[in-house]
């Protein structure tokens, strides 16, 4: 199987989109007049033949990178697969303006983890700093190289415990490359040193399982920087210089997978798991719908009293904690 990337009309070649979801993971782009219909013979300036991958392309300085990966040979079991050939691990650079390829680089490879059959080996996405760029492959560990492709650094991690494979990317903050892995047993999250990939420091999480968010970076009026990380039922705030844990607050679903979203001092969290995808409504029921349901006094106005039973013993569970 072979995928395209596509670089549409209207992105500006020399707009920078240096992380998974763009700035601070927000998928918010500073863009005008973007086309409203795109494809392959449509708004398009070129098309590049690529490996697959779900890792998300980031730019910088005129390159694209990517992550993919090749010649896998697959056993299934169920939702679960695992690769059984050799299948290579690339991280890949284009150039933006004619998307011909620019390097590639073959990762090692000394396992091969089992994963979700909608996941790939190389789901998460690289981050760059416009003179590095930085990848994670969930079957070897981290990876920096400079723009031209010549190696910087590499620190090996794992093996993880995680039956659905990896899906957070790594994120950049100043001299700092934070990479959260959670999985079954064993969680924790680390920050290197970007230019020579020595660690910074590391958090166990041993009351956390497997997760595929990636954490977003918080600034406060007031205080330090702080690294927002979902996780299963809790989320949390690290100090993102030292790794210090500064709250938190429970009640959250086991297998959170989007990032939060920071507007002004609001961190917005999406948090979403039933038990099953059997058990979960098809679509969420509108305000107005659920009033209908469950507005007992009619003053259009939920209580929590008036909440089914499973919700309110999460809201007597949802508390927030300050050290």
């Amino acid at each position: 199987m072979r995928l395209c990337l596509l670089l549409l009309a209207a992105v500006p070649l020399s707009g920078q989109w240096t992380q998974f979801r763009g700035p601070n993971a927000s998928g918010v782009a500073v863009a005008r007049n973007l086309p409203v219909e795109f494809g392959p013979e449509k708004n398009a300036i070129w098309k590049t033949e690529l490996p697959p991958g779900h890792s998300s392309p980031v730019i910088a300085r005129g390159r694209i990178f990517l992550t993919a990966v090749e010649g896998e040979s697959l056993a299934q079991d169920g939702d679960k697969v695992t690769d059984t050939g050799q299948g290579k691990l690339w991280t890949i650079c284009l150039d933006q303006a004619t998307g011909q390829e620019r390097w590639r680089r073959q990762a090692p490879r000394p396992r091969r983890e089992q994963y979700q059959r909608t996941n790939t080996a190389a789901s998460p996405s690289p981050v760059t700093d416009g003179r590095s760029v930085f990848v994670f492959f969930g079957d070897f560990g981290l990876l920096a190289y400079d723009l031209d492709g010549n190696e910087r650094w590499r620190v090996p991690l794992g093996p993880f415990i995680n039956m659905n494979g990896h899906g957070t990317s790594p994120l950049l903050e100043g001299n700092l490359l934070v990479l959260l892995c959670d999985q079954d047993s064993g969680s924790f999250l680390i920050a290197l040193d970007k230019d020579t990939g020595r660690t910074r420091w590391r958090v166990e999480r041993p009351e956390i399982t497997r997760g595929y968010a990636t954490p977003v970076i918080f600034r406060p009026k007031t205080g330090p920087a702080e690294l927002i990380v979902p996780g299963a039922f809790l989320l949390v705030s690290y100090a993102v210089e030292t790794g210090e844990k500064l709250w938190w607050v429970r009640g959250m679903s086991w297998h959170p997978k989007s990032a939060p979203v920071i507007s002004g001092d609001m961190i917005y969290v999406h948090s979403w798991e039933t038990g099953g995808e059997a058990e979960t409504p098809t679509e969420t029921p509108s305000f107005q719908e659920t009033l209908a349901i469950y507005d007992a006094n009619k003053d259009r106005l939920l209580s929590r009293d008036e909440l089914p039973a499973p919700l309110q013993r999460s809201f007597k569970d949802l508390d927030l904690n300050l050290n």
